[in-house]
């Protein structure tokens, strides 16, 4: 009932011959984000005013003072940072927050409609985000907008990937997987959320970085709905980790059961086979991404013929499932399906190379690489380390190879991965740690994700917050 006063309301006071509905309230593509929920209002009260307002919504984003997404995004360059708001000037008037909130819109359009130019403008503009916009660890944008191809500059002066922008990233890549079923929006999926998502909250409390550098420091803060403007931020940010679950697995659309992210989890749900409806559980044991073992124990109601697909992760080098005794192998970058008689206690047992490896910082930090463990970026935390990070070197002629360092986490780490590396040169000990668990303890120190290779020259340096992670 609010809901539908709130809908009521927008609609009878924005629109065509009444108040112009990109030039009120916060900006084109802010207010344009209403598309989103108005799909929502529709699909569950049928009230066709709320469809109307939908149109209306698509029609003054794409007028004179709108910013025109299905025209730029669809059937133009394709390039977000094209898209330059008109109502908003802020900074390059690119904001990446908005521009993701409304795409997300156009897709729930598409999921009603059918029309192919509401699913091209988010395809093009993840394309365009995804070859020249993107961190390694799946944040985008540097002062909550997105900036020219390939820049991507990672300290903590260049306010690097807003919270709602993770959040909504995560968003969009969740609803293209639904619709097209393509396991690159998974990749994605996975990357933000194990990197920069996760990253962006203190483990030990609910503080929060509003942004989140590659290289710096993470000034974690308490964001709360009792003074100052609402916290946006928090809200995405929380309410995308409590969405994990959406992303996790789902129903095939021909019948049958997709894993589609490898953490320990359990569920219950109603796969559709030849006899019909069959409740299943299942359940997944883990310590993903530590290691790549995982057990996935299967538990039909009764004994039932269905597929299960699996996702190969496409940075992976090796991924193997046995099931009885019969093993199988995916190719990276698609799903490995395995359809046979499921019976009570059935197991899967996988095994995914975790492929560590280093990935190039070239153009923004040329000469310099980051550490890759299967999905996570690993980063030097100062806190660990008892060389100047400055000077830490790498030396990317050499393998690599990582040992586990877990005596070297300190006294109220919330995290059980560290490791040392054969070619990292420091004087003294240099560890690595997932970039989500940098910055932690409440002490000012930094961390740096991108390492100097052995003959470049040092980093740029990026000015750093004192704040750190409150403890109390």
């Amino acid at each position: 009932m609010a809901s539908e006063k709130i809908g009521s309301l927008f609609a009878g006071e924005l629109g065509a011959g009444r108040r112009d509905l990109v030039r009120t309230g916060s900006w084109a593509m802010g207010s344009a984000s209403l598309l989103e929920p108005m799909v929502y209002l529709y699909r569950f009260t049928g009230d066709e005013k709320y469809l109307r307002f939908c149109f209306e919504i698509i029609r003054a984003m794409e007028g004179s003072t709108g910013p025109k997404l299905i025209a730029i995004l669809g059937r133009g360059s394709g390039s977000v940072y094209d898209i330059v708001d008109p109502a908003n000037k802020w900074h390059n008037g690119r904001k990446g927050y908005e521009m993701l909130a409304c795409l997300v819109g156009l897709l729930r359009m598409y999921q009603l409609t059918g029309e192919s130019e509401y699913l091209l403008p988010a395809q093009r503009a993840w394309q365009d985000i995804i070859e020249n916009r993107l961190y390694i660890t799946g944040g985008t944008t540097t002062h909550e907008t997105f900036r020219p191809a390939g820049v991507l500059p990672g300290e903590s002066a260049d306010e690097v990937g807003e919270g709602c922008v993770s959040a909504y990233w995560i968003f969009l890549n969740r609803i293209l997987l639904h619709i097209t079923g393509d396991t690159r929006y998974a990749d994605e999926i996975e990357k933000t959320l194990y990197n920069h998502l996760i990253g962006s909250k203190c483990p030990s409390n609910s503080y929060q970085a509003y942004f989140t550098a590659l290289d710096g420091n993470r000034p974690f803060e308490l964001q709360n709905i009792w003074g100052g403007p609402p916290p946006c931020c928090l809200s995405s940010v929380t309410r995308s980790i409590a969405r994990i679950p959406e992303s996790m697995w789902g129903r095939l659309s021909g019948g049958g059961f997709a894993l589609v992210l490898y953490n320990a989890a359990e569920t219950s749900t109603s796969i559709e086979t030849k006899d019909g409806p069959l409740p299943v559980h299942f359940k997944v044991e883990s310590d993903f991404p530590t290691t790549g073992n995982i057990a996935v124990r299967v538990n039909p109601q009764k004994s039932a013929d269905f597929p299960i697909a699996l996702r190969v992760p496409a940075w992976t080098n090796r991924f193997v499932a046995v099931t009885n005794g019969e093993s199988r192998s995916g190719v990276p970058g698609q799903f490995l399906t395995i359809t046979r008689p499921w019976q009570a206690n059935d197991e899967i047992h996988v095994t995914v190379d975790m492929n560590e490896r280093l990935v190039d910082g070239a153009p923004s930090y040329a000469g310099h690489f980051a550490f890759q463990h299967g999905p996570q970026v690993l980063a030097l935390d100062g806190r660990l380390s008892f060389a100047a990070l400055g000077e830490v070197t790498v030396d990317v002629a050499r393998p690599v190879r990582l040992s586990p360092a877990l005596t070297a986490l300190p006294p109220g780490w919330v995290g059980t991965q560290a490791y040392e590396a054969d070619n990292l040169q420091a004087e003294g000990k240099a560890i690595l740690v997932p970039f989500s668990d940098t910055g932690q303890l409440d002490v000012a120190h930094t961390y740096r994700t991108w390492i100097r290779a052995k003959s470049a020259a040092p980093a740029r340096a990026g000015v750093q917050s004192s704040l750190m992670c409150n403890q109390s």
